[in-house]
């Protein structure tokens, strides 16, 4: 006989609506979704006041443009702007794409560019993971065959998603040799008002990351050690022989004093950190784990530019890139309930 428990059930997800979520995901690569009338008109730069110097002929509507084409397309800066300037002489348009020594130097522009983000004012939860990106160095293979050097560098990329809308709400682009707690750090204090709860694996428990969140009124949900402390003590009152006093020595961290003292009601720790993560939760940040996957898969592990801050730029771009693709196809599912 088959068992008819929805709890031990296997979870399908069904997409309701197939046809517009098929039209969205081919309107991810429509040049005229990319490249419009709009961006036509605001194409090249048009000061308000005079000033003297020589001014800017492009505007960073342009120089956004054309960096947000050479990620979807994997592009080179010279391939960039050899099909930019083929596309516009086909169409017969009044403008010109910037030379690529041009676009090279004004991408750092592009390092703090707002994401679009569709309901920025009703976010309420936020997620957190780093992953990393290779700049350049020998491949796998070519380090395992012939014995080549396995020096490499690496950069940290760290993204706050938001697991209902999957969008990428901030990122940060780090050296491999900065933690993960001090690479969200910036990223935290610019969290919008409305989030009320912080996912963030192992790495992120930190005091700065609870203090942080404690300041902006945000529950973390962050596992602790297995051989984590309370930070609280039960002091004997001097006056009243028998009765304790509960004494927070540090406000900040007592989300992480309740997970700890849930943890340890199991006699068993293992069962116990399982049991704590099914009742907060906790799995639900295997979504940012599903962002990365995301970028990875669309972008590759690889970044092209090899100044820091066009890497940063290069990154902030292609995040960019992803909150667009899940506003034109985001898709409309329910869960269905499988019976085993």
């Amino acid at each position: 006989m088959k068992n008819t428990d929805i709890s031990k059930s296997k979870r399908t997800y069904h997409i309701l609506d197939w046809k517009n979520y098929n039209k969205g995901l081919c309107n991810r690569y429509n040049l005229a979704v990319w490249f419009n009338d709009q961006i036509i008109r605001k194409w090249y730069f048009k000061p308000k006041t005079r000033k003297p110097g020589a001014t800017k002929l492009y505007s960073k509507t342009a120089i956004l443009t054309c960096y947000q084409l050479k990620c979807l397309f994997g592009l080179s800066l010279r391939a960039t702007q050899g099909f930019l300037d083929s596309l516009f002489k086909k169409l017969s348009l009044p403008i010109r794409c910037p030379n690529y020594s041009q676009l090279s130097r004004r991408s750092k522009e592009l390092r703090n560019i707002k994401l679009p983000i569709g309901r920025n004012n009703s976010m309420l939860f936020a997620l957190i993971d780093s992953t990393g990106l290779k700049v350049f160095g020998q491949g796998e293979w070519h380090v395992k065959m012939h014995k080549a050097s396995r020096r490499r560098t690496w950069r940290k990329l760290s993204l706050v998603v938001d697991p209902i809308s999957q969008e990428i709400i901030d990122n940060n682009l780090t050296s491999s040799r900065i933690h993960d707690s001090l690479a969200a750090m910036p990223m935290i204090s610019k969290l919008p008002k409305s989030i009320d709860a912080f996912w963030g694996d192992g790495a992120y428990d930190s005091f700065s990351i609870y203090k942080a969140l404690f300041n902006k009124g945000i529950k973390p949900i962050i596992p602790p050690p297995i051989n984590a402390n309370l930070s609280h003590q039960n002091f004997r009152k001097r006056k009243h022989l028998g009765h304790r006093a509960l004494v927070q020595n540090n406000p900040t961290l007592a989300s992480r004093d309740a997970a700890i003292e849930y943890i340890q009601l199991f006699p068993d720790k293992e069962n116990g950190r399982r049991r704590w993560k099914q009742h907060s939760s906790y799995h639900l940040r295997s979504l940012a784990e599903t962002a990365m996957m995301r970028f990875k898969q669309t972008f590759s592990d690889k970044l092209r530019a090899r100044t820091f801050y066009n890497q940063q730029a290069e990154v902030r771009v292609k995040c960019y890139i992803l909150n667009k693709m899940i506003q034109l196809a985001s898709a409309n599912s329910t869960l269905l309930p499988q019976i085993v």
